[in-house]
């Protein structure tokens, strides 16, 4: 199925389901984003907190998950108009969840190997974790975000909500989105690994 083919007049799914589905997604993206908010504000306007490492980290995963929240808050509205607004619209959306779920994940494990670092090695932490080199591990984080954007919201790759499956998914038709989806996997997969090492 194409962006095309999910279309505002598409009422094959049951209207009750799709509105507890629908109302699920924003309500619980609500609940986590208001706490989340505040919780930031506390940790960035505490100039102590900021200077070290781990809430450097802690703070630029709140955004990528604030970013997630917000695309899955206006996922529940597409959901239960099944709905997928326009097809730039859809695309957008899809491309900012995805690249900012990927660096997330690298950065739980750049926070995770912090804390290792920190406990178990902790004549290295000036030279693994000092200012500028977390600055450096932050931007490589965020540059594969970008770059998943640029891949996902360009015409060869896409990721698109279907709203008759309750579900994003990588865009069959565009050419390059196994590329993406495998690069993905490949991240996550690795993530898993060396986070079991």
């Amino acid at each position: 199925m194409t962006v095309e083919e999910l279309t505002q007049n598409d009422t094959s799914s049951n209207h009750w389901e799709d509105t507890i589905v629908g109302v699920s997604y924003s309500l619980s993206a609500i609940v986590c984003f208001i706490p989340y908010v505040v919780v930031l504000k506390a940790i960035t306007t505490d100039k102590e907190l900021m200077k070290l490492t781990s809430y450097r980290i802690i703070v630029h995963m709140g955004i990528r998950d604030i970013l997630q929240l917000i695309v899955h808050f206006i996922t529940g509205p597409l959901t239960i108009c099944q709905s997928t607004l326009h097809m730039y619209v859809n695309k957008v959306l899809g491309a900012t969840a995805t690249s900012s779920y990927v660096p997330y994940a690298l950065m739980t494990l750049l926070l995770a190997f912090n804390r290792l670092v920190q406990l178990c090695f902790t004549s290295c932490v000036d030279t693994l974790f000092n200012y500028k080199i977390t600055t450096l591990w932050l931007m490589g984080c965020h540059g594969i975000g970008v770059t998943f954007f640029v891949f996902l919201a360009s015409p060869w790759a896409g990721m698109i909500y279907f709203p008759d499956w309750y579900s994003w998914d990588y865009d069959s038709e565009a050419s390059l989105s196994w590329l993406v989806q495998g690069v993905e996997e490949w991240i996550e997969v690795s993530v898993i690994i060396v986070s079991g090492i």
